[in-house]
């Protein structure tokens, strides 16, 4: 084995054609020879987009890869995406077969649904602030003198406020008269 001590200078650019040396965990004659091999960038690069190596761009599955508890590894996840831009078909949405915990804001700007099962628990369980319009179980905007009420099948609707008082005057209790 021979022990390269300098390299000519190159610029920074990485080109196709640059070589690597590597070494081959080819088996002759039933031994590991670790012979010296070069490879090309350009044939790693094929080996990485042939699904061969660690990387599958032609993946069904999209999983979405973590890195492991100690940084060092990539691994499996419990996100997924519903397709990959390497396949020719951007993906569409993300499903976590799991708890997603956000430690500072969660931002979503669109529509958003949560819950949808039947029996579908939804906790809200700090303040509540509701700074756009609110919409009933038809989709209905309440209008002034409005409020959310529940239809008996436990969904809120919009009804028209009404206080069921009437005033009929003044009473005067020590005469007990009006």
């Amino acid at each position: 084995m021979s022990i390269i001590y300098s390299y000519p200078e190159q610029g920074a650019t990485v080109n196709p054609n640059d070589m690597l040396i590597g070494t081959s965990a080819t088996k002759v004659g039933g031994k590991q020879k670790n012979l010296t091999k070069n490879f090309t960038i350009q044939q790693i690069a094929d080996f990485i987009n042939g699904g061969l190596g660690l990387i599958d761009p032609v993946a069904t599955d999209f999983q979405i890869p973590v890195f492991n508890q100690g940084g060092l590894k990539i691994t499996g996840s419990i996100m997924s995406q519903d397709s990959s831009p390497s396949n020719g078909v951007a993906g569409t949405g993300i499903t976590v077969a799991g708890n997603l915990t956000a430690t500072g804001n969660l931002l979503v700007s669109g529509s958003t649904t949560l819950g949808g099962a039947p029996g579908t628990t939804i906790s809200l369980l700090g303040q509540t602030t509701f700074t756009g319009a609110v919409r009933d179980v038809n989709q209905s905007l309440g209008l002034n003198n409005q409020i959310l009420l529940s239809n008996g099948n436990s969904q809120l609707v919009w009804q028209n406020y009404e206080a069921g008082l009437t005033y009929e005057g003044t009473w005067d209790a020590d005469l007990n008269t009006t």
